[in-house]
């Protein structure tokens, strides 16, 4: 019978994981940073409107 080593992954499968999740998490930063300005210049629409309203 065969046992499991303590690490059956090889470490060029971990690298690789590792690498491939830093790529993801790298390439989601432009993404948070466009959905940022998206959301405040959505605010800043809203602040105008309501600035409008105050003056009616």
């Amino acid at each position: 019978m065969k046992t499991l080593a303590k690490n059956p992954v090889h470490p060029f499968h971990q690298f690789l994981c590792i690498g491939v999740l830093a790529a993801f998490g790298l390439s989601g930063c432009n993404t948070m940073a466009g959905i940022g300005q998206d959301v405040e210049s959505a605010g800043e629409s809203i602040e105008e409107e309501a600035v409008e309203e105050q003056r009616d």
